[in-house]
């Protein structure tokens, strides 16, 4: 049984912003189980603060796809949701005297702001239909909907696995934003760089050696980290040239079987271990086709709908060699299906796809993993070969290769069963790379992906020489990898851009932040509100669409349809006050948090 850490000693503090990072396999995961009381630990124990609330967002939730999103929300496990349902049966049936003990409750909870607080967060993460059952969702609209729940429960202390996978861009700007926000101790696993750099102020990186801290955001960790390594590097060359005298002195020695000649042979045998191992060179691949013709790829006027719903309209572009795009959009706007088309695996509505007659696609489906479970790691390579062609004429043998993207050579005959997540995404991107392509499509490529892997992989698509089609939410790893976007949003044109990742998001998400700075606001101040000011805020919000109805009615008989001088004026003093007490709501609405 492989032993994933041990001896592991530390504390969260009120108000730490930590984030744990470490290879794929390292045990992150496992770990955070343990902190958040969903798993117990072989050894040691975890002590809390009785009075600690602690949230725990799973990477991998499982979900009742028979219910819908509001009865996922009302569901009994929330006290806040109990009391509200409570409060609502008692209105119904006339209990004065119990809704007087529950209003006193639900002061205490906040529990009578939770319904308008969840409606304000989905819209914010673009989930308006809330009578959508779970098994209708995407993926990534099942993680927007975990995140709103795992939002709405008061906690001292916010641990979140991943949370930024399978979401599109601009929920990750609402989720950084309202983390930014929060007083509460915040404990996250994440690959996300842009996300670590602005959230966190602690890096903890856990590996074989145990857990080591790092004071401040990522950046800071680099520095740290490129330090550690100089220091190791030069530990490393004192160890060879401490090897290379012993070897020497023992060399010249005639062969004695005294105590100190066992010594000098014992410190010759701990100097050949190693103490900073250098990770290998990074090389691309080069397909052993053709070079690429003029044709490379092209998409003839292709679209695509389900059922009544258009998800891309008529779409023409021409690829050309050595292009590097990156694909982005909210959940739903037809990326992945844009790029299964290009691939072939799937087929347009209207138009065509023409593929190069040497073109040679390598296609990352984030759905499809063609693993066979009973294989080696190494078996699963040496499948495409035992050695491949590098861009620079090279000749790497497949175990090599495996060990260029954190395989060493002592796990490289594990069966793929054995693997974590992470270890088989990684795994199986590497079976596309090794048939050699010309046309890399990746969707989502770097989900569950540690960060180690994603620099391997990012220096990997920088050194290839051929076209780059590539969907990721990662906003750094597109920063790296890609040059210009397909910026898509659902139904509408699809847009070409160059420019960076985060200018792209910032015109795709224009139109919807005003959402996301709204829900933002309002859960801070709803905190805040009192009783009294939140039925105030409510009456406010019912009686605002009437007023707006009676002036718009109005307005048509004062343009018209009104010929009576005393109803005239009548109807024009009514106006005038309406008008006055509209914009009274509004301003006190605003200050209400509205």
């Amino acid at each position: 049984m492989k032993t994933l850490f041990s001896g592991l000693s530390f504390g969260l503090s009120e108000g730490e912003k930590i984030a744990l990072i470490g290879r794929n396999g390292s045990g992150k995961s496992t770990l955070m189980k343990i902190l958040a009381g969903a798993t117990e630990s072989d050894g040691g124990e975890v002590v809390k603060n009785t009075a600690t609330r602690i949230a725990y967002l799973a990477q991998n939730a499982s979900l009742d796809n028979s219910i819908s999103i509001e009865e996922f929300f009302r569901r009994d496990a929330n006290p806040a949701v109990a009391l509200l349902l409570e409060y609502e049966k008692a209105a119904q049936n006339g209990f004065s005297d119990r809704l007087s003990e529950l209003e006193h409750e639900m002061e205490k909870t906040g529990a009578w702001f939770y319904q308008s607080t969840a409606k304000s967060l989905l819209k914010a993460l673009g989930i308006d239909n809330l009578s959508q059952k779970l098994g209708e969702l995407s993926g990534g609209m099942k993680r927007k909907v975990e995140i709103a729940d795992f939002l709405l429960h008061p906690a001292d202390c916010l641990m979140l696995d991943e949370p930024t996978n399978h979401l599109d861009m601009q929920s990750i700007a609402f989720l950084e934003k309202y983390l930014m926000q929060t007083r509460s101790c915040l404990f996250i696993i994440t690959h996300d760089r842009y996300f670590l750099e602005n959230i966190t102020d602690t890096i903890w990186e856990i590996s074989t050696l145990g857990l080591r801290r790092y004071k401040g955001n990522y950046a800071t960790y680099l520095t740290l980290k490129e330090e550690e390594i100089l220091s190791l590097e030069r530990s490393e060359e004192k160890r060879l040239k401490k090897l290379a005298t012993e070897k020497e002195w023992l060399n010249r020695q005639p062969k004695a079987r005294g105590t100190k000649a066992r010594a000098r042979i014992d410190l010759v045998e701990k100097l050949k271990i190693p103490a900073y191992t250098k990770e290998s060179d990074i090389v691309a691949f080069a397909s052993e086709s053709a070079r690429l013709g003029k044709t490379i790829l092209q998409a003839i006027n292709i679209s695509r709908s389900y059922g009544n719903t258009l998800i891309f309209p008529s779409f023409h572009f021409a690829f050309e060699a050595g292009q590097r795009i990156g694909v982005i959009g909210g959940n739903g706007s037809g990326k992945s299906t844009l790029l299964s088309i290009l691939a072939g695996v799937k087929d347009p509505d209207t138009g065509s796809v023409i593929r190069g007659v040497n073109t040679r696609i390598g296609y990352f489906d984030q759905q499809a993993e063609n693993l066979r479970e009973d294989a080696s790691i190494l078996a699963s390579i040496q499948e495409f070969g035992r050695e491949f062609k590098a861009a620079n004429g090279d000749r790497i043998s497949a175990k090599d290769f495996l060990e260029m993207f954190l395989f060493p050579p002592e796990e490289q005959h594990r069966p793929v069963s054995s693997l974590s997540g992470g270890e088989r995404r990684r795994l199986y991107l590497l079976t596309i790379l090794a048939q050699s392509p010309n046309f890399l499509i990746l969707d989502e490529p770097t989900n569950d992906l540690d960060l180690s892997t994603l620099q391997v992989l990012e220096d990997y698509l920088i050194r290839f020489p051929g076209t780059l089609l590539v969907v990721s939410h990662d906003r750094y790893f597109l920063d790296r990898t890609v040059d210009s976007f397909l910026i898509m949003d659902k139904g509408e044109e699809i847009v070409r851009y160059a420019g960076t990742a985060s200018e792209a998001v910032s015109l795709l998400t224009e139109r919807k932040e005003p959402a996301v700075e709204k829900a933002v606001r309002e859960k801070n101040r709803s905190e805040k509100l009192s009783y009294k000011d939140q039925r105030e805020k409510d009456n406010i919000l019912k009686e605002i669409p009437t007023m707006e109805k009676r002036l718009e009615t109005i307005h048509g008989l004062l343009s018209g349809g009104e010929t009576d001088p005393e109803k005239l004026m009548r109807l024009s003093q009514e106006y005038e006050q309406l008008e006055e007490k509209l914009f009274s709501a509004m301003e006190r609405l605003e200050s209400l948090g509205g």
